[in-house]
């Protein structure tokens, strides 16, 4: 997104950027020394992208962003983690798998685009004041439409997305985000109307800079 700006608005996107890293809490993982400047600018500029098409939103209902080194484990799942996002308003993340999403920007699989997507659509639905701001019926269009996509992914019948995405509904919104970001030609392509509606909620499209 930031590449397609033109200096005024890459300049508003900077600025947004610093003022997510002010409103947030980084807090160091159990296994990892530090968290940089670099880790701070790359996680919040992955905010603003998601958030674009918001630019009042800032995800004021996570105040705090945990950084570990690689995979953690969860006491409360029983497994390790590439990342989460906790609806008590933490998003945590393995630096190892955020940098490892940006490697191949176009295989339709990021890390943090993923988590970004939970905390977008998390944010509209948690009482905060920034509740509400998804345009309901455009929402409930993309539901039904991803209901059939999901029903696809479940019987094992070709489909653009990967099979992680019929988990339930919060995930197929994170991986359809993935793809929207890093695949937009071939989501378009496979599904036009579901990237339609996708580009509605997000208020933004690649393909169509700046018209939606």
């Amino acid at each position: 997104v930031y590449k397609l700006l033109g200096e005024k608005r890459r300049r508003l996107f900077e600025k947004r950027v610093c003022k997510f890293i002010e409103m947030k809490d980084f807090r160091a993982g159990s296994n990892i020394s530090e968290i940089t400047d670099e880790m701070r600018v790359m996680i919040a500029a992955s905010a603003i992208q998601i958030t674009y098409g918001y630019p009042k939103v800032y995800f004021n209902h996570f105040k705090t962003i945990i950084l570990f080194a690689e995979e953690y484990y969860s006491n409360i799942t029983g497994y390790y983690h590439e990342g989460e996002v906790n609806a008590g308003g933490a998003i945590v993340l393995s630096w190892k798998n955020f940098l490892s999403g940006f490697n191949d920007t176009t295989d339709g699989r990021n890390l943090a685009l993923h988590e970004m997507a939970h905390a977008l659509r998390l944010t509209n639905i948690v009482d905060n004041e920034e509740y509400d701001f998804f345009d309901r019926e455009t929402m409930l269009e993309f539901e039904k439409q991803a209901g059939i996509e999901m029903q696809l992914l479940g019987r094992g019948e070709n489909s653009f997305f990967r099979s992680y995405a019929s988990a339930n509904m919060e995930e197929f919104f994170s991986v359809a985000v993935e793809c929207f970001f890093e695949q937009p030609k071939e989501f378009q392509a496979y599904n036009p109307e579901l990237y339609l509606l996708l580009s509605r909620i997000l208020k933004i499209d690649l393909l169509n800079f700046g018209r939606v």
